[in-house]
């Protein structure tokens, strides 16, 4: 392998623009929610109504009457037994599903789904972080609170921490100082909201699944993928829209 000279270099030290700026500006950026495919369906999914609940059971019988609903059903997000890794993600795994044939269409319809919620049960799942180290995580039963969150928080400030980095003595500064000054600050939840709506296009046959997508990593979905659409990781195709914080 021979480097490069400095003076041969075309991009490193020299000022570079923004190759979308100008589609950004310009209103010219694809979002998922803009691709277009003749004959897409829309689908959108129900949520429980509060973190610490989920699905009991659900009557789509007026639903499925409304003007342009194709089906609704409920889905799994992941299947039963499967291991997340670092990027798989989500809140509720058990979620209701309406599908029709335009935005307005599936929004109506999804006000017509009589659902009946509970709260949820202790869990465990084991979760690989970026491929590094393997962890149990336990997801506690009955609803969620700020109240429990401080609770929790104060107690795992009472035990003893894993140090991941130390610069210096701190021990021995307390120690020698003159004065110490302890004080604790809280501040209320805040959510990791998004600019626009996440959303997906997936267009899947025997031949390939075709994803589109505001994703960060899409090769660290390849997993999530074969695992839970029974697809096989050559047969993965995405295209990556603006994440506009998606």
């Amino acid at each position: 392998l021979v480097l490069k000279k400095s003076t041969e270099l075309s991009l490193v030290g020299k000022s570079q623009k923004n190759v979308e700026g100008t589609k950004i500006v310009s209103g010219k950026s694809l979002f998922t929610m803009d691709y277009q495919v003749e004959g897409m369906l829309i689908a959108m999914a129900i949520h429980p109504p509060a973190f610490g609940m989920q699905l009991k059971s659900f009557d789509a019988t007026e639903a499925k009457k409304m003007p342009g609903i194709k089906d609704v059903f409920d889905i799994e997000v992941y299947k039963k037994g499967y291991e997340r890794a670092g990027f798989d993600t989500r809140t509720f795994n058990h979620l209701i599903v309406v599908v029709g044939n335009s935005t307005w269409e599936v929004i109506n319809a999804r006000k017509k789904v009589v659902a009946q919620w509970e709260p949820i049960v202790e869990t465990k799942e084991m979760v690989t972080n970026f491929g590094r180290r393997k962890e149990e995580t336990i997801i506690p039963a009955g609803l969620e609170s700020s109240d429990k969150h401080m609770q929790k928080m104060l107690e795992l400030q009472g035990q003893k921490a894993r140090v991941l980095r130390k610069d210096g003595d701190p021990e021995a500064a307390f120690a020698s100082a003159k004065k110490i000054i302890e004080k604790t600050y809280s501040a209320p939840f805040l959510p990791h909201n998004t600019m626009e709506p996440i959303s997906c296009f997936a267009h899947i046959t025997d031949e390939k699944a075709f994803f589109v997508a505001p994703i960060q990593i899409p090769d660290m979905m390849k997993q999530n993928i074969v695992a839970n659409l029974d697809v096989p990781a050559d047969k993965i195709e995405m295209k990556l829209a603006r994440m506009g914080g998606g």
